[in-house]
C-alpha cells in the first residue's frame, strides 16, 4: 500500500538539498581556472561523495557546472558568468555611487551608508567613513537588516505605496519587535514624518547617542533604487549643522541620480527597478 508523503517533510528535503547544493556551487565557483574533484568538494561541503556527485550532476544539468572527464574535474559554468552579467546592472550603482559618498563622507566628515533592497530586507553595499574621530559602524558592507529598521529603513517604507507598505509591516513585525523604538505604532509614526519631510531621521531610535539621516535615490521614473544615510553622534545633528546635512545629503543624491541617467541613457543600465 502507497502512502503519500508528508508535504512538510518534502519542503524540508527539498530546501536541504538546496542549500547543500548552493554550498558546492560556490565550492567549485572558488577554482575557475583549476577545476574541483569530486572528492575535494565532497571534503569540503562536508558530504558523502555520492550525495555530491548527485547535487552536482544537478547542477551541471542546469548549466551551471562543467565537468571535464578527461581530467574529472568540474569547474564553473559559462551560465554563471551570463548570470552573473545580468546581476551585475543591478549592483552596478554601487561603482557609480561609491566616488560620490565617499565625497559626501569627507563634506559631512560623519559616515555615509548606501543600501539596496533585497527581498524584505536592505542589504548595506557601501560604506564610506569621514575624519571625523567619533565613528559610528553600524553596519559593514554585506551586512543585512530587515525593512524598516533605521533610518534606511525608513527612507524605504516612506516610498512604497500602500499595499506595499502593509504587506512590509506583516512580513516585518516580528524582526522589528526585537528594537522597542521601531514597534509598529512608532514605525508607522516615523513613515508619515518622513514622507512629510522627504528624508527619514532616526533621533537616537537604535542607540540614543547615534543618530542618521536617510534620502532614497530614485530613478527616471522616480521609483526608490536605494537610499543614502549620513550617520553620525546625536549631537552633530543639533542647531544649523541638521540643515547642512540634510542639503548635501539631497545634492550628492542629485548627482547620483545624474550619473545613473547619464549611464542608462548611453545603454549602459547600471541598476534594474528594484522588485517589491
Amino acid at each position: 500500500m502507497a502512502f503519500d508523503s508528508d508535504p512538510e517533510t518534502v519542503a524540508v528535503s527539498s530546501t536541504q538539498s538546496l542549500d547543500r547544493a548552493m554550498v558546492l556551487l560556490s565550492i567549485v565557483a572558488k577554482y575557475p581556472l583549476a577545476g574541483v574533484s569530486l572528492g575535494q568538494a565532497a571534503k569540503q561541503a562536508t558530504l558523502a561523495k555520492p550525495t555530491a556527485h548527485r547535487l552536482l550532476t544537478g547542477l551541471r544539468n542546469a548549466g551551471l557546472v562543467d565537468y571535464s572527464v578527461t581530467e574529472r574535474l568540474f569547474f564553473p559554468a559559462y551560465k554563471l558568468f551570463q548570470l552573473g552579467q545580468v546581476v551585475g546592472q543591478r549592483f552596478g550603482i554601487v561603482h557609480q555611487a561609491r566616488p560620490v559618498l565617499k565625497k559626501l563622507a569627507q563634506i559631512t566628515h560623519d559616515t555615509v551608508y548606501l543600501t539596496l533592497r533585497r527581498a524584505d530586507c536592505l542589504l548595506c553595499v557601501v560604506r564610506e567613513q569621514g575624519d571625523f574621530p567619533i565613528k559610528t559602524l553600524t553596519l559593514a558592507e554585506g551586512d543585512e537588516r530587515p525593512l524598516g529598521l533605521g533610518s534606511n529603513g525608513i527612507a524605504w517604507l516612506a516610498a512604497q505605496d500602500e499595499v506595499e507598505l502593509e504587506r512590509l509591516f506583516d512580513v516585518n513585525r516580528a524582526a522589528l519587535a526585537l528594537y522597542p523604538e521601531f514597534s509598529e505604532e512608532k514605525l508607522r509614526r516615523y513613515v508619515k514624518q518622513a514622507q512629510q519631510d522627504g528624508y527619514a531621521f532616526s533621533h537616537g531610535f537604535m542607540m540614543p547617542e547615534m543618530s542618521a539621516m536617510a534620502m532614497c535615490v530614485r530613478d527616471n521614473d522616480r521609483r526608490a533604487i536605494a537610499t543614502v544615510s549620513v550617520a553620525a553622534i546625536t549631537s552633530r545633528f543639533d542647531g544649523p549643522r541638521f540643515s547642512h546635512v540634510r542639503q548635501e545629503l539631497e545634492r550628492h543624491i542629485g548627482m547620483l541620480e545624474y550619473l545613473l541617467l547619464e549611464t542608462e541613457s548611453a545603454d549602459q543600465r547600471p541598476y534594474v527597478a528594484v522588485e517589491s
